[in-house]
Parts: C-alpha cells; structure tokens; sequence
C-alpha cells in the first residue's frame, strides 16, 4: 500500500471543521460568456465536519497537514481558534491511480487511424496597397485576420487610423473588426472612435465585462442614446437604490439560515461568502465596499435580534 488511514481516539480527539475550497468558475474566463454565472462551480466551497489529533491545538499556526487523501490543509487564520478547529484545504492529492488506469486503457485501446488533414484554403491575394497596410499592422502587433480584415477594407482602416491617438491599435483592432465591423462596411456605424475607446479602456480596467460591452455596442447602434451615456448609465453605482440591495441581501441571508447561525455563533469570515453570493444575484453590479457595509447591519441586527 501507498497510504494509510490514520485513526484518532474518539475520546481524545478534537472537533474540526474543514473547508474544501475549488475554482469558483468553471473555465478560465468566466467574463467571455454571456452570463458568467452559467461556468460557476456550485462545489466551490464544501464543508466538513471531522476529528484531529488533541496535538494539532498546540501546533503552529502555519503547520500544514495531509488529511487522508483529500489533500493539504492549514487552519484559518481568521476563522480558527482553540475549542472551534477550522481548517482551509490548500492543495488538492493527485489521483496516481486514475493515470495508471488510464495508461492501462490505453495500452489495450487500438489506435484509430489518423484522419487527413483538411487543407486550408489560401486566402486571397493582397494588392501591394494592401500589403502595405497588412505589414504595417503586422509590426504594430495587431493579430494576422484583423491586419487582413483593415487592409482588405478602407472603411475598417480609416476608422482604426481614427483611433490611432486615442488607444493601442493592438487593443482596438479586434473591437473595430469583430464588433463595428459589419455597421462600418454598411455606412451605418453610430460610434465614434473616441466613445469606443473608451468603453474599451473601461474593459481593460476591469470596470465593465467584455461581454456587457458587447451588448452595449449594439444598443448604441439601434437605439438614440450615444454609447457614451450608455456606458455612464451601465456603471451608475447600483446601491443608489437601496431598497433593491437590501431586498437582495435579505434573500441571501434566508437562503442560508445555517451559516447565518454560524456567524452569530463567531465564524465572521463567513462575511465574505455572503458578499459572494449577492454579488452572483446582482450579475456582478452591486458595489462591494456598499455591501459589506449593508451585510454587517443586517447579520448584526439577526445577532441583536
């Protein structure tokens, strides 16, 4: 055998609590789907009620451990204290015996024939205009089918030279191409190059979701508003109105009645979780220093209550 499971005495041993913490999405980026809240992981966060060793009290703080084969833990450093034991897992154990089955598998599995390649169809041919453009975006770093796209269009070009003062051509190619390209080519396109400028300086803050800006762009083209005042009204701070935040944090806090009791018994840390799932109800708008604030009222108010 490769491991052992190590008994702890029933009447020594001291109660734990063990927090087995995953990816809170699904994929690496969560901001790329139309709703993001589809890729997270509902096993994000798993707890568990087990024993240790009395020995474990006196270790210190930042002592790691291996329990069983769910992998490595630390207590929290927050969280845990003497007589409530919590502990964080850090690191998940590798499953050495799946890849050995797999390997087996494998070896007994006949291997297919590998299909042909499909050819790629040559793209068509550049005049030396256009090379000239396709090589000058090319050393600026914009991507090889958006350097196409700009010079096998002079509409995308002119409108990329446009923003050539305001933001890096590599950031705004593929937003000019894959986005205004189609309102470009048709004469149709509502946005001026300073407005999507910004919405895309807003994107690479963080500020604004790449797939909200998305939705944004095409409400500017069908609708009277600028993209400007668009993008003002997409970031107004939602806590303005209270009464909706509130009403969203009430309903997160009935939803978990037992970690509700579980913070007024002590575990403070558990602040962040609630903030965590408000936060998925607001699609993500709700303002998190506004909410931390409201939180703590109200879980004091249960408390007092």
């Amino acid at each position: 055998m490769q491991g052992a499971i190590h008994w702890v005495s029933a009447r020594h041993a001291l109660p734990a609590e063990f927090r087995l913490v995953d990816r809170l999405f699904k994929v690496p980026h969560p901001d790329e789907l139309e709703d993001f809240l589809e890729a997270y992981n509902p096993d994000s966060l798993i707890l568990k009620r087990g024993y240790v060793e009395p020995s474990v009290q006196s270790d210190p703080k930042d002592t790691r451990y291996q329990f069983e084969r769910l992998g490595y833990f630390w207590q929290d450093p927050k969280d845990s204290r003497p007589g409530a034991l919590v502990f964080n897992r850090i690191v998940t154990l590798k499953d050495t015996w799946a890849k050995k089955r797999e390997a087996a598998l494998k070896e007994h599995k006949p291997k297919p024939h590998p299909k042909p390649k499909p050819r790629k169809k040559a793209a068509p041919a550049l005049s030396p205009e256009e090379a000239e453009v396709y090589d000058r975006c090319r050393r600026l770093g914009v991507g090889e089918a958006e350097a196409r796209a700009v010079a096998k269009s002079p509409e995308l070009r002119a409108y990329l030279e446009a923003l050539a003062g305001e933001i890096d051509p590599v950031l705004a190619a593929p937003w000019v191409v894959h986005r205004l390209g189609p309102w470009i080519k048709r004469g149709e396109n509502k946005i001026p190059p300073q407005e999507l400028a910004e919405l895309i300086r807003r994107v690479e803050k963080k500020e604004l979701p790449a797939h909200r800006a998305r939705t944004l762009i095409e409400r500017a083209q069908g609708e009277k508003e600028s993209l400007e005042a668009l993008i003002e009204a997409e970031l107004a701070a939602p806590e303005a109105d209270e009464a909706k935040l509130e009403a969203l944090v009430r309903a997160v806090l009935a939803a978990y009645p037992d970690k509700v009791t579980a913070y007024r018994a002590g575990k403070k840390g558990l602040l962040g979780f609630f903030i965590g799932q408000v936060m998925q109800k607001s699609g993500g708008r709700a303002d998190p220093r506004a909410l931390r604030d409201l939180l703590a009222r109200l879980l004091d108010e249960a408390d007092t209550g």
